[in-house]
């Protein structure tokens, strides 16, 4: 007969692991740094707009052109900000562009909703400047590389306690970005499905009014280009089996690529438009402003 003490070692191991995981995927949020940040994103893609826009040295210091008149805002809008104030909102936006955290992060704030926690992958955090934008935007770290069983439910309860405790979260259902530009018709429903276990939790403890509940909202983005396109083609193709080999290319490795992957979208003349849609309970069904089924 196994005595409870043999599983002691293996207990230990396990909460080592998983102690180790849940440190790698906690977000460093501090509400000083993300009141700052969003300021600078802010002021930083307004300076952009206008250089692009405006002719003349002193362009860059123009107020003419604000992100509003690139960044088109449409759908249930008042009903996402009412819904905010009395449960918490899970929004599930289409994923085209590595711009795409920072523009919903951007569209939240313009919104007047409080901060959204999201996950973001690992790797954007090597670069140290973006690294702390992203932790003061309320991003926690994902390693899709990762797929270890001990892994994935430790970044499942992360995401289901947050949830549990009112923090609005934004998930990716199509999991990475879309390579042949269309809307997903597959979605990954692991952190997902996080949104269902932390509503039956909040049941079981007897939560049952409306700050218990929570709101899936989806989000579609449309640009008029993408600038990752050529390598989200290759990477397309690829897997439809046009091309036997591609190289992929990481247009976020440095600091560089990203101030060019910056000012290159905002000297085109490409608008952004983002229709927020009618908000749903777990199950799928549409809610009313009150946050009814």
């Amino acid at each position: 007969m196994t005595k409870t003490s043999d599983f002691r070692p293996i207990k230990k191991i396990l909460h080592r692991i998983t102690s180790r995981y849940a440190e790698e995927i906690a977000s460093n949020f501090k509400a000083s740094h993300y009141k700052f940040t969003r300021s600078v994103v802010t002021y930083g893609f307004s300076r952009l707009l206008n250089a692009a826009r405006v002719k003349g040295i002193k362009s860059i210091f123009s107020n003419q052109y604000s992100l509003q008149d690139k960044i088109q805002i449409t759908g249930q809008t008042d009903q996402i900000r009412d819904l905010a104030t009395k449960g918490t909102i899970v929004m599930v936006p289409t994923h085209f562009s590595n711009l795409d955290s920072i523009l919903i992060g951007w569209i939240i704030s313009v919104l007047g909703m409080p901060p959204f926690i999201y996950g973001a992958g690992l790797n954007l955090f090597n670069i140290s400047i973006f690294a702390y934008f992203m932790n003061a935007l309320g991003a926690y770290k994902v390693d899709r590389r990762k797929k270890n069983l001990m892994y994935l439910e430790t970044l499942k309860t992360y995401s289901k306690e947050a949830i549990q405790f009112g923090c609005h979260s934004l998930f990716f259902p199509g999991g990475t970005r879309s390579r042949s530009g269309m809307i997903e018709s597959k979605l990954k429903l692991g952190l997902l499905s996080t949104a269902i276990e932390a509503q039956r939790a909040n049941f079981q403890n007897g939560i049952n009014d409306i700050s218990g509940k929570i709101f899936i909202v989806p989000v579609t983005i449309n640009y008029h280009f993408v600038l990752e396109a050529p390598s989200l083609i290759r990477d397309h193709l690829s897997s439809t089996g046009q091309e036997r080999y591609y190289k992929e290319n990481d247009e976020f490795s440095t600091s560089y690529k990203i101030f060019k992957f910056l000012l290159k979208f905002f000297t085109k003349g490409s608008d952004i438009s983002v229709s927020i849609g009618r908000a749903m309970d777990v199950l799928g069904n549409y809610v009313d402003q009150d946050g009814n089924s």
